[in-house]
Formats: C-alpha cells, structure tokens, sequence
C-alpha cells in the first residue's frame, strides 16, 4: 500500500511537471528566444581587414593579448570599425562584434606570419621610368594589394629617383647614417608627412604613394600564393656596379642596405615580442649587371658569391632576440645585356639577349651545385621571351588566354582593355614599362613559392 502511495504521488507530481513544459510558450518567451543568438567564429590575423555584410552595432574587447610594439603597454583594442561595416584588428585576442540584424561574431586574432624581403640591385630593380612624361601611366598601371597584406619600404639614393619611383619629393636620401629615417617606429605607423616613411604605400589604403618597379605585383602575389603578409625593402641603386655593392666598405651601397635592413629588423623585432607577428621566411632578390656588361663572367660570379656570403650572415639578424633567421632564399631576376644601342633603339632588342659575362654568371650561379650558392635560384628571366612584337604577344597571350584573366592575376589601379602585344608595351630603352615590371614580379614571386614548397 505505502509503494503504491509513493507511485501515485510520483504520477502526480510527473503529470503537473509535464503539463508546466508541455504549456504554452508566453509572449514574453518567446521574445526572449528570439534574442538570444549563438555567436559565429571568425579568425583573423594582426592587422587585417575584414567586411562584415550588416552594419556594426558595437564592438566588445574581450581579451587582449598583444602589446603596443616596444613598449610593455597592451594594446588598446584587438579590434576597431574603419566604417559601418569594416573592421581593423589592431591587437590580438579576442573580441566580440554586434551587428544591427543582431548576429553575433566572436573574433579571435593571433599574430601574422610575415616575411621579410630585401631588394638590391641597379635601376631596374629600383623601378626606374625611362621616360618622364609616362609617370601617369606608370601609376595607373601599378599593382596595389589590400590593406594590411603588404608592407614596403623605399630608401632612394638620388632625389629624382624619390619624385620618378616613389612618388614623393625626398626630402633625404639614403646614406649609411640615416636608415632610421625611412622606418616608422612600428609596422603599421603611416601618419607621418612624409611618404617615404610610410609602409603602405603599396596597398589601397587612403593616404598612399604607390611605387613604380616589380615590387607591388611580387608583393601581391607573393601573398595570394602563401597567405601570409610580406615586408619588401628596396635599397637598389640605380647606375651601380657589383663592385660598388662589395661588403666591409663604410658608406658603400652594401653597407647603406644593410643599414635599412638591419633597422627593419629592429622593428620586426620589437613587432614579434610585442605578439603582433611572427617571421616566416627571410630572402632577397638580386637584379643587377647592366653596369657591368664588360666584366668577364668569372670576375662577376666571384663578386656575387662575396656578396652572397655576406648577406647570408648580416641578414641572419644573430644581435635580434625575435628576429633571428636565416635566408630560405636568393632570387635571381635575370639582367640584360648593354651596349650603346641599347639606350637609343627600343625596337631593336636582339642585342639585350646576347650573352655576356654578368648574364653567363646568372646562369651559372642558379645551377651551381655550389654548396655555398645553396638557396640561389634564378628567380625570372621571363624578359628573354619579349624580343620582338610577335613574342610579346604570343607570350602574355599563351600566359593568359583572355584580359579577363589578365586583369584578374594583376589587379591594377586601372585595368588593362586588353593583353600587351609588343616590345613598347613591356620595356623602352634600358628600362622596363610598368607592364614588363608588373610580369617580372609575378614570375619571381611564383618561382621563389615554388621553390618553397607553397
């Protein structure tokens, strides 16, 4: 009796527990349920940009983990809107977005694999215009990638090459005292005057310069390819031999670019202690020879291999904490020959392909088998495929089938109505047209990602 007395009162209490669940929802309930969302995930990495489809409604810092580079303050924000719909990561942890539909988004960001890249060499790797009155075309076919992918620096040493190249009037050019001046304090620090201290000037972001040469199209590529962000420094130097690049001279062109690197390398330190990246690979690319288009090419593969020692060991970075790495590789872009036609007739381009000695030591040196030319590789000779109007046009047209195609792997400023189909279009006289640069950057950066395995 007393157990069916216990299963009755059992019965009982189920049935008005069940018949309180089973009831009908209240209108406040219901309320309640519509507002409560479950959070979506978006990973980012420090410094990108990302376009949310609704309005933001607010932002909250949940967590930061990173500090303000070279201090040992936090960040002050892992996130923050650029517009209605864009946000910036300016830190890592996390944070939490609300937008106006009232979708919820928690957002991680860590730090950002970055490479950092050196680019020496004569006029062409510098990015020289030929031809003055051309600068608008230059500029409107530049490559520019999206904020936060891209970073550049751009040292000249003549103040025409500032105004032709970069865009800016230098008010100083490189020496081997002032390296400082052409690096921000941190990566991303672009609200200096001045342009040349900028570090997005290669990107679409407000406030830029541009920069003729192959540095904007290797730059985007290089990211499309691996993902990761990428510092690119050009130290070239137009008019200068190999000898003037020879290492352990104060004040040569050698000393002046590993000055700019070394400073750069300061600040990736500071950079990657402070959480905001971590480095990838560390490279450079060679584009010189013209100047020297009488030395023997042993006298040239000699010179290289000095050269190509030494940045092996400055480059390391062995007095950087974070920094500290050594090249994964050497890209050499392939040089022209030189001769006193060569600046007056654009049309008869024969001569350039000719062999001699500096073009005989590229060769060589890519296919070596030389333990101590490890990681040297002939990044581009794409140029000795545009020797006539015929070439051009067979190559970009095997290359791409279609300027849709075109405009799609080189996105420019303004975009091409059509593919380039002759000699005027990729180079003049001793220098390349931007179109020439842009391909010569895309080639290298593909080869060089090949090379590495991405």
């Amino acid at each position: 009796m007393v157990f069916k007395k216990s299963l009755a009162v059992v019965l009982a209490v189920s049935a008005v527990v069940c018949s309180v669940f089973s009831a009908p929802m209240t209108t406040e309930a219901k309320k309640v349920k519509k507002t409560v969302r479950q959070e979506s995930r978006l990973s980012l990495t420090y410094d990108d940009r990302y376009t949310f489809d609704s309005p933001i409604k607010s932002i909250e810092q949940v967590r930061i983990d990173s500090e303000m580079a070279g201090t040992k303050v936090p960040d002050v924000a892992v996130l923050v809107s650029e517009d209605k719909k864009k946000v910036a990561a300016t830190g890592c942890g996390v944070a939490r977005v609300t937008l106006k539909n009232g979708e919820v988004y928690r957002v991680a960001v860590k730090s950002a694999p970055i490479s950092l890249i050196l680019l020496i060499g004569q006029s062409n790797m510098e990015g020289f215009c030929s031809v003055a009155k051309e600068l608008s075309l230059y500029k409107s076919q530049q490559i520019l990638s999206p904020e936060g992918t891209v970073y550049s620096t751009y040292a000249p040493a003549y103040k025409y090459c500032g105004k032709y190249i970069g865009y800016y009037n230098s008010e100083i050019t490189l020496n081997d005292k002032n390296a400082e001046s052409f690096i921000p304090a941190n990566l991303t620090a672009n609200g200096s005057r001045h342009k040349y201290c900028h570090t997005n000037n290669l990107t679409k972001g407000s406030n830029t310069g541009g920069k003729n040469g192959m540095d904007g199209s290797f730059g985007y590529t290089w990211n499309r390819i691996t993902k990761e962000k990428v510092w690119l420094i050009n130290a070239a130097n137009s008019g200068s031999s190999i000898e003037k690049w020879k290492p352990g001279i104060e004040g040569s062109f050698y000393d002046r670019a590993m000055k700019l690197y070394d400073r750069a390398m300061d600040v990736m330190d500071e950079e990657i202690e402070a959480g905001h990246f971590k480095l990838s690979r560390k490279g450079y690319l060679w584009m010189q020879g013209e100047m020297d288009s009488d030395m023997r090419a042993a006298d040239y593969y000699t010179n290289f291999c000095s050269l190509h020692t030494s940045l092996k060991s400055d480059m390391y970075g062995k007095k950087h904490s974070h920094a500290k790495k050594k090249i994964s590789f050497a890209g050499l872009c392939m040089v022209r020959n030189v001769d006193d036609t060569t600046y007056i007739n654009t049309r008869d381009i024969e001569d350039n392909l000719k062999p001699n000695g500096p073009r005989e030591a590229y060769k060589l040196l890519a296919d070596s088998g030389d333990p101590i030319l490890k990681n040297v590789i002939m990044a581009t000779d794409v140029e000795e495929k545009w020797s006539s109007d015929q070439k051009v046009a067979e190559y970009f047209l095997e290359e791409y089938g279609s300027v849709k195609k075109y405009n799609k792997y080189n996105p420019m400023v303004k975009e091409a109505d059509a593919l380039p189909d002759s000699v005027d279009d990729v180079h003049d006289n001793i220098h390349f047209k931007q179109l020439g640069y842009n391909e010569i950057g895309r080639t290298a950066a593909m080869e060089i990602c090949d090379y590495l395995g991405y």
